[in-house]
């Protein structure tokens, strides 16, 4: 755990990720991060990798609020695509990612195995380039 948590502060302070926990009454009840992808030719995006919300905690927004931030931190650092993967049978979390505006853009089926059960592994992103495409008007100019 010290290792994965040293890598991602690493990633942050390098301007590569963002790290967010979420409490409620002092107490530590989620943390999420994403990482910029390490591939030269796929720099401007990042993968959100880990949104977790202690069960006691989870249907009170905790989740939206985490991850919310954490494409705000995409948007402010650059990123033009986040992408995530999620289990198929996680409704709670699929229906989060779309609320937010990820769309699917694949699925693995039966690919995640717990036990002997088989569940997709379903692939979302988030084009965050869209939002920048809106004409700005240079300064002291005036659109009329």
């Amino acid at each position: 755990m010290a290792e994965l948590l040293g890598h991602v502060v690493r990633a942050v302070r390098a301007g590569d990720g963002s790290l967010r926990a979420a409490y409620l009454d002092r107490r530590l009840v989620g943390l999420g991060y994403w990482l910029r992808y390490a591939r030269p030719t796929h720099r401007p995006h990042a993968d959100l990798e880990k949104i977790a919300v202690d069960g006691a905690a989870q249907g009170r927004g905790v989740g939206r609020a985490l991850t919310a931030a954490l494409i705000a931190d995409a948007r402010r650092s650059g990123i033009e695509v986040l992408t995530l993967d999620a289990r198929g049978d996680n409704s709670s979390a699929l229906h989060l990612y779309r609320s937010l505006g990820f769309t699917e853009y694949g699925r693995l089926p039966d690919f995640v195995a717990v036990g002997e059960r088989r569940f997709d592994k379903v692939f979302y992103m988030l084009d965050l380039r869209r939002q920048r495409l809106t004409p700005r008007t240079p300064e002291g100019c005036r659109a009329s």
